[in-house]
């Protein structure tokens, strides 16, 4: 089901929405809903229960990750989308966000809400937004502290100044390689009033300046 236009329509047209397609979603399995992404049995859920203005908060953050508005804990520890715990056991199986472990997960991954609230023109060419956010999970810092421990509790630091790391051995240098010495050609040396000369090497050695082969020698 495409739920992208959810959040751009009015409560008379989510209420024919919801009309037109509760019936196919009430012949769904368990199973079915069971292999959808979170968000989106959320959004499903919701316009089962015709929770419409819910569903259309909902679908806004479809694939964006984007945390609710509020959450609610029961007795059991067990975090349900929005304010209240579901009635029925279908709607608790669907509506159950405690998987997603908003209130212990990593801070870089944890899931806010920014909502735009107000557009207003800026000083040159510069825009105000003002924008509220919302943390159900109560990460933020200066917040009170969320429930149950962290996922990642930090020990306690010593007493006293840290000891200093230990340096690193250097790197040991093995004994340098000995380049293979192949039989040398003979060669004479040119005078020094004669010209210079380049000569190649008989047997495929690079050329050599200031020097020449014998005559007995055969030429490349």
């Amino acid at each position: 089901m495409y739920a992208g236009d959810l959040p751009h329509r009015d409560e008379e047209w989510l209420a024919a929405f919801a009309d037109l397609v509760n019936p196919y979603l009430d012949t769904l399995s368990p199973g079915a809903y069971a292999r959808l992404p979170r968000a989106e049995r959320v959004v499903l859920q919701l316009v089962r229960d015709r929770r419409l203005s819910e569903a259309r908060l909902a679908a806004r953050g479809l694939g964006n990750g984007v945390a609710p508005r509020e959450v609610t804990t029961d007795a059991d520890g067990r975090t349900y989308w929005g304010k209240g715990v579901p009635a029925s056991a279908d709607a608790r199986r669907e509506l159950d966000l405690t998987e997603l472990e908003l209130d212990t997960r990593p801070f870089p991954g944890a899931q806010f809400r920014h909502e735009i609230t107000g557009i207003a023109r800026g000083p040159g060419a510069a825009v105000d937004l003002a924008v509220r956010t919302y943390d159900p999970a109560l990460r933020l810092p200066g917040r009170p502290a969320a429930r149950g421990p962290p996922a990642h509790p930090r020990p306690a630091p010593p007493h006293g100044p840290l000891p200093p790391l230990p340096r690193p051995p250097r790197r040991l240098r093995g004994p340098r390689p000995r380049r293979p010495r192949g039989p040398r050609p003979s060669r004479r040396a040119v005078s020094p009033g004669s010209a210079t000369r380049w000569c190649a090497s008989p047997t495929g050695a690079r050329a050599t300046r200031g020097c020449c082969w014998p005559r007995s020698a055969s030429r490349p």
